[in-house]
């Protein structure tokens, strides 16, 4: 399944990508999320390879995931990839100037490991382009806030 989105945001790159990439603002717009535990050694300044573990709350359990920072050039791209033994997911964020704000494009790109992960990401799809949809809209409502100062 591959997911592609764009979004024109009203402050500039630089906070958005602040917005995306810092896992404390994660928590505000990424539903569900409950923490985001980076394995040793972790370097916050320079976080590029950087494993770790991000808990899922899914309905009324907490799931584990692990992934990888596999992009962190501010104010430009920001890309993780998260997965268990049934799928990998790959989140790409990719901000430009436009105008006298930001154009965030975004990627998401899944592979099922097993024949029953892939058929449950083709019934599913509309749900996971649908959480992509309010987590954009979440960062920009995020991200317009904080270049207003707030």
């Amino acid at each position: 399944m591959r997911i592609t989105r764009s979004v024109r945001i009203a402050a500039p790159p630089e906070v958005v990508f602040d917005v995306v990439a810092d896992p404390e603002r994660q928590l505000e717009w990424q539903r569900g999320l409950v923490a985001t535990e980076f394995e040793l050694p972790y370097d916050p300044a320079a976080p590029e390879g950087a494993a770790f573990v991000k808990r899922i709350k899914e309905g009324p359990k907490v799931v584990e995931y692990r992934g990888r920072v596999e992009a962190h050039a501010r104010p430009t791209r920001y890309a993780t990839s998260i997965g268990s033994v049934n799928f990998t997911y790959r989140n790409e964020y990719t901000i430009a100037p436009d105008g006298d704000g930001a154009r965030l494009e975004y990627l998401g790109v899944s592979d099922a490991a097993t024949q029953k992960a892939g058929l449950a990401a083709r019934v599913f799809g509309w749900l996971t382009r649908r959480i992509v949809d309010r987590q954009l809209a979440r960062v920009r409502e995020l991200a317009e806030r904080a270049a207003r100062g707030g």
